[in-house]
């Protein structure tokens, strides 16, 4: 597929001892605990110390496993993934579009293989992460959108079934960005959506809720393959950025007995 894909992702860190050993503990717990990370970054910052970058985490299981190794949502830095053909020049001209944009950037991590290039944006504020993937969805070749690569010549027949599906609202755990809480929180109907994972020793964070008999999102009416979705215009980010025909998408339909 010659396609761009552009998502948000949530990056937790933390700090580690600036020691032999230290980032491999911290590697060693999260894999303990089922993670299956695309992005790490860890480097030293002073004497003493370093710090350390993971992404993405998903599920509370994931959560978990990444509050016990000391980890936490890093709340100073939303990222975007673009994941696009290895092309000569595309790093120029992600970051020449953003520039023009005028938006400012916290980090940048590439990475190319087998023919695909994976990059990793951080940015100051949601605010800006937003600003910075309207830029490139109308900057970048237009097969940047989920929705277009989803909808190409290669995608399996069922993609243009996608709201009537429903096969990706079971099981997942979606976790609401901080902007994105903020106005579920100021609407009643959304939400009464949503349910809260309180922590310890940092501000809770809000996931959409689902049903304790079917593991669906509450959100979700009808059944699978004739359903809808009663939130779907203000659906959360993970939710627009889950890709009809997807390799995730595939696996989904797979597991509920769907046609694919």
């Amino acid at each position: 597929m010659k396609d761009y894909r552009i998502t948000k992702e949530h990056v937790w860190g933390g700090l580690i001892a600036d020691h032999k050993g230290a980032l491999a503990d911290k590697l060693k717990a999260l894999s303990a605990g089922g993670l299956n990370l695309e992005l790490i970054i860890a480097r030293r910052e002073t004497s003493g110390q370093g710090t350390l970058f993971v992404s993405p985490l998903r599920t509370l299981n994931e959560l978990d496993s990444a509050e016990k190794a000391g980890l936490a949502k890093a709340g100073h830095m939303r990222t975007l993934r673009i994941e696009a053909p290895d092309t000569p020049g595309l790093g120029a001209k992600i970051t020449t579009v953003l520039a023009e944009a005028g938006i400012n950037l916290v980090g940048y991590a590439a990475l190319s293989l087998g023919g695909r290039c994976v990059t990793s944006i951080a940015f100051d504020s949601d605010a800006d992460a937003d600003r910075a993937r309207t830029a490139l969805e109308r900057g970048l070749p237009r097969e940047c959108s989920a929705l277009a690569s989803a909808q190409g010549s290669d995608a399996p027949p069922h993609a243009g079934e996608c709201q009537r599906c429903g096969a990706c609202c079971h099981g997942l755990d979606v976790l609401l960005t901080d902007v994105e809480a903020e106005q579920y929180e100021a609407d009643p109907k959304l939400l009464a959506s949503t349910t809260l994972y309180r922590r310890t020793a940092a501000p809770p964070l809000r996931f959409m809720k689902r049903h304790a008999d079917t593991d669906r999102c509450v959100a979700l009416q009808g059944t699978l393959g004739q359903c809808t979705c009663g939130i779907y215009t203000r659906r959360p980010g993970l939710c627009r950025d889950f890709a009809a025909g997807s390799e995730d998408c595939q696996a989904a339909r797979r597991q509920h007995g769907l046609p694919m």
